[in-house]
């Protein structure tokens, strides 16, 4: 097991909360004519394009931080939670997926060899749906019959490293 900032890699995974591999790591990149400082501002940019919030895409295009980037994402108009919850993933890959094709810092640190043959793990205690409720810290993050989420934050790295892996072959 390897301590450092943000992540440890386990046995079976790598669990983060911040690093590059987090939305809230700086990076830059652009989608759809934006750029971006952070994939959690690019993230509730789709949030809030998904319903039709132009305000709100404005406020978190001039956020200066990546909280401030979510707590606009937070104040949608118009939200549902059914409705987002049906294409949330799909945003999320697309955002990560940009992120780490064309930011070369973040790709090189996704790529590297030290995470082959593991899965990656958002490891914040407070988030159980992009997360798996348990802190990065705790070992029990390396056995998921513990995870008390969903993890699909880092689902979406597992895929997106695997497509990156591929391109390169």
């Amino acid at each position: 097991m390897g301590k450092n900032d943000g992540y440890i890699v386990y046995n079976e995974h790598v669990a983060f909360w911040g690093s590059l591999l987090s939305n809230f790591g700086d990076c830059s990149f652009e989608l759809d004519d934006r750029t971006f400082r952070w994939s959690e501002q690019a993230f509730m940019v789709e949030k809030a394009l998904c319903f039709h919030d132009d305000e709100a895409v404005e406020l978190i295009m001039s956020a200066q931080s990546p909280n401030e980037a979510k707590d606009y994402g937070r104040k949608v108009k118009n939200f549902n939670d059914n409705k987002w919850s049906k294409v949330r993933e799909d945003a999320m890959y697309k955002v990560v997926k940009a992120k780490f094709e064309q930011d070369e810092k973040c790709r090189k640190f996704l790529l590297d060899p030290k995470f082959d043959d593991k899965k990656f793990v958002e490891g914040s205690p407070f988030d159980k749906i992009w997360g798996v409720g348990i802190d990065y810290r705790d070992r029990r993050v390396d056995d998921e019959t513990q995870w008390n989420g969903l993890n699909l934050l880092g689902k979406t790295l597992d895929r997106v490293r695997k497509e990156l892996l591929q391109e390169e072959k």
